[in-house]
Formats: structure tokens, C-alpha cells, sequence
């Protein structure tokens, strides 16, 4: 998996260049693109208890107040 190579494309190949004959092998590593991970539902947990689940699972929470939002 690579965050900075997309899906499909060519990482890297062995060997990196020069002069092969026929029938020779070339190796290659391709991109799975960035590895994807669930996300859990925090729905109705709370904006303190979802961030902490979410922050302990590695995710970077940046919180919003919704338009009508009445602090509940």
C-alpha cells in the first residue's frame, strides 16, 4: 500500500534499468493505493467519547457544529 502512489501504478522495478535480452525477468512492485480501514459508527456517542474512540484508533478528529446545532 502506498499513501503516495496511486492504485495501478508502478512503485518500483528490478532491475532499475539497463540491457536485458528476451525471456529475461523484470520484477515490479505495484501500488494498492492507500490501504483503506474502517471507521467505526460514533453516531449518538457523544462528541468527547467520539473523538476519544476515534483519536485512539489513530484518526485525526477535527470537530464542527453543524448549522442549527443546540448544544445538546
Amino acid at each position: 500500500h502506498s499513501d503516495d502512489v496511486a492504485e495501478g501504478d508502478v512503485i518500483s522495478q528490478d532491475p532499475v534499468d539497463g540491457t536485458l535480452f528476451r525471456g529475461d525477468t523484470v520484477g515490479l512492485v505495484v501500488s494498492r493505493g492507500p490501504e483503506l480501514v474502517e471507521v467505526p459508527n460514533v453516531r449518538a456517542s457523544g462528541v468527547d467519547a467520539a473523538r476519544e474512540e476515534l483519536e485512539a484508533l489513530g484518526f485525526d478528529v477535527d470537530t464542527r457544529k453543524a448549522p442549527g446545532y443546540l448544544g445538546l
